[in-house]
């Protein structure tokens, strides 16, 4: 009688701590209204951070980069554990099949209304994601991973000043990415963000007691 009381006291505690390990985990999204984007390009000094497009295709190789930056005020400083992360922007038309297109971390300030390319933000020259598209295929979602910046900026490693985007192996074609001013929400840049919140201390105290409790039950299995 003994074991099968402590075999339902093991299964209970096992069962117990189970719950607390895996309650809580969320996943949001975040659309531009929560954040900024704007295009800027090679060959003029206009801001474009009304425009509906993100990325455009210029005759005569000039190159453009788009700027992103997304509010993540409720999460930074909360101690977050960010479990995943990925960007996703619409790819409204240009086939581009075989380009790469990488996301490059943005180190200082800038405005939606305000950036041109005569005043562009620092940004890391490597890009910390890539993205290779295979195929030919338009009115589609392209999708980089960030998991790793995303946990940099809410632990506080980083200031969060966005992204820049940019074709990294040839200037043009490039595909047409929609912004957030694109008219159509369906096309709004996100970022989604999976994350396991930090316990709350009656959760926590919950835990210390389940682990208590599994210790003592093996130091009397033992016996």
């Amino acid at each position: 009688m003994k074991k099968v009381r402590r075999l339902l006291l093991f299964t209970i505690c096992s069962i117990l701590l189970i719950g607390v390990s895996t309650a809580g985990a969320t996943t949001i999204t975040i659309q531009p209204d929560d954040g900024k984007d704007s295009m800027t390009w090679s060959w003029g000094n206009i801001n474009q951070g009304t425009t509906s497009l993100l990325l455009a295709n210029y005759s005569n190789g000039m190159h453009n980069k788009g700027f992103l930056e997304f509010d993540l005020t409720s999460l930074i400083g909360t101690g977050a554990a960010v479990t995943n992360a990925t960007i996703s922007l619409f790819h409204s038309a240009n086939n581009v099949s075989g380009a790469q297109f990488g996301m490059y971390q943005v180190t200082s300030p800038w405005e939606e209304l305000t950036i041109t390319h005569d005043n562009l933000p620092s940004f890391n020259s490597t890009p910390f994601s890539i993205l290779n598209i295979a195929d030919s295929d338009v009115m589609v979602r392209r999708e980089w991973d960030l998991t790793n910046l995303v946990q940099d900026w809410v632990s506080g490693t980083y200031n969060n000043y966005g992204i820049m985007v940019q074709r990294i192996d040839q200037s043009n074609p490039v595909a047409m990415i929609s912004s957030s001013d694109s008219g159509d929400s369906n096309r709004d840049p996100k970022i989604t963000i999976s994350y396991d919140p930090v316990p709350e201390p009656a959760t926590m105290l919950l835990l210390g007691s389940g682990l208590i409790g599994l210790a003592g039950l093996r130091k009397k299995l033992k016996k």
